[in-house]
């Protein structure tokens, strides 16, 4: 046994334990909802993100259609 280290490294002192925390069904429903609502605050702002980069790409295709001439023919009725 080596005199400067006088325990085992399997000691079951040296090992990491759980932690357990106990809550009431009432404060755990509180914990999830509340933990909706963040995934929800993300979801809503990952969709927003998505949806402006959708309507710049938009613009963009139509700056592009404009400046070429590649604009579809107007299918609109003459008056």
């Amino acid at each position: 046994m080596n005199p400067y280290f006088p325990f085992e490294l399997t000691s079951r002192f040296l090992q990491p334990t759980t932690r357990v925390v106990v809550v009431s069904d009432s404060d755990y429903k509180d914990y999830q909802a509340k933990q909706a609502e963040k995934e929800l605050l993300v979801l809503t702002s990952k969709k927003n993100r998505y949806e402006t980069a959708i309507a710049d790409i938009d613009n963009e295709i139509k700056e592009i259609q404009t400046a070429h001439g590649l604009l579809p023919p107007s299918t609109e009725v003459p008056n």
